[in-house]
Order: structure tokens, then C-alpha cells, then sequence
């Protein structure tokens, strides 16, 4: 394994990344060497992919996940490589945006009008204009904007309060506005498919099962949609 890492490494370019699946019985030793071999700082996440959906009765704790191990060559790099072609980002889900209140802008989606972190310039009382009732951000968020953009948000309708509009502002987000971007992907992966899902489509292919646990197309994709465009080389090295 750690010939075939070493050799990874060198193949890659500056921007390149590489994903490494394991189990849990040889994550925290693949984890260690893994920070030697591409350096630490250069580690991007450790993603949770729930691959298996029934429960192994037989033991203590039934173990439903793998780690998928993401590392750059350069994070510095990958950083900026990330700005000019919008990798690490997930197509826009349309259906998730609606347009319930006939609003000529399109389809829009609710997003939640606080952030993280507390700042004084973004923290102040907002008045819900329906019932009178005065919102502060939660414990230890702030808002989005400061109080003047919330004004022009607010004059033109783009803060809502909830479907009654008796709740917290909230932000309308368009679809027009989204479609381009993507979605930045989270560290757990319940909606990639499972070893099952994989199983399948071998037995779709070959006719017959000819080994186990294998991963779902629709793990790999994922792994493609966030790390790679039209001009990308792809090496499966460990085939």
C-alpha cells in the first residue's frame, strides 16, 4: 500500500487529488501514513459513506459506513484551481426550488437568514412585519447582511418569514442564482448508494456475483462529479 501511495502522489499534478476507501479496521493506520506520505495539512475530509443499510445483528455494534480518504498534492493549489473551474461542488438539486407565491423572479428556495459567528455590525432586532414579534440571531450566530442590506432584501421580498409568516426571516434563494454554482458537498454520504446497490449492478453485468462488497456507480460518480471536468485524467490504480 504504501509503494502504490508513494507512486499516487508522483503521478498527480498540483491540482490533483485522491480518494482512498477503507473500512473501519484499517482506517486509523491508512490515516497516519496517508498524513506522512501527502503531508497533513494537504488533507481535504474524511468521508463517511453509509454503505449498508441492514443491521448486522451478531454484533456489538452493527457497522453500517467506509471512509473514503481526500487528500491534494497542493491544497494551496487545489484551492485556487477550485475558483477558476468550480470543482468540489455538487450539481444544483432543482427540485428543491419551488415558486409558491407566483414570484416573477422563478423558482426560489428558503435559506436560513443567520450565519456563525457572532459580530456586532451583523447582530441586531428584526421585526417580523405580519405579527410584530422581534427576532435576535440564535446563541452564537449573527446575522447574514447588516441591518441596511436586510432593509433593501426585505423591500424587495426577498426575506420571508417562514410558510405562515409567522417564523424567523429567511432568505430567498433563486434558481437562476444557484444553477452554475452547485452545492458544497457534506462530509457524510447516506444518498450514494450502498455495497447492495453495487452488488446489483455487477450481477446485471457479469450475470453472477464475483466478489463482495463492491462500490455502487453512484459512489463513484459522486467522487467524479466533485473532483474532475471533461479534461480530467482519472487513474484507478488499485483495480
Amino acid at each position: 500500500m504504501e509503494k502504490r501511495l508513494r507512486l499516487a502522489r508522483n503521478l498527480l499534478k498540483s491540482s490533483g487529488v485522491i480518494f482512498v476507501s477503507i473500512d473501519d479496521n484499517e482506517f486509523a493506520q491508512l490515516k497516519l501514513l496517508c498524513d506522512e506520505i501527502f503531508n497533513e495539512p494537504n488533507f481535504i475530509i474524511d468521508a463517511i459513506w453509509n454503505s449498508r443499510k441492514s443491521v448486522s445483528s451478531d454484533a456489538i455494534v452493527s457497522l453500517n459506513h467506509n471512509h473514503t480518504l481526500v487528500y491534494s498534492k497542493n491544497i494551496d493549489v487545489l484551492r485556487e484551481d477550485i475558483k477558476k473551474r468550480n470543482r468540489f461542488k455538487l450539481p444544483t438539486k432543482e427540485d428543491k426550488f419551488s415558486n409558491s407565491d407566483n414570484d416573477p423572479r422563478g423558482p426560489w428556495t428558503a435559506d436560513p437568514f443567520d450565519a456563525p459567528n457572532i459580530r456586532p455590525n451583523l447582530t441586531y432586532p428584526i421585526t417580523n412585519p405580519n405579527n410584530g414579534k422581534v427576532f435576535m440571531p440564535p446563541s452564537g450566530r449573527c446575522w447574514r447582511t447588516t441591518n441596511e442590506e436586510y432593509v433593501r432584501l426585505l423591500r424587495e421580498r426577498r426575506i420571508i418569514f417562514g410558510k405562515t409568516g409567522q417564523a424567523k426571516p429567511q432568505l430567498k434563494r433563486y434558481l437562476q442564482e444557484a444553477v452554475g454554482k452547485g452545492l458544497t458537498p457534506k462530509s457524510i454520504w447516506d444518498d450514494v448508494g450502498t455495497t447492495t446497490n453495487g452488488t446489483q449492478e455487477l450481477e446485471e453485468i457479469l450475470g453472477e456475483k464475483k466478489f463482495n462488497n463492491p462500490k455502487p456507480v453512484s459512489l463513484l460518480r459522486r467522487i467524479l462529479e466533485l473532483a474532475t471536468d471533461s479534461h480530467s485524467v482519472v487513474l484507478d490504480f488499485m483495480a
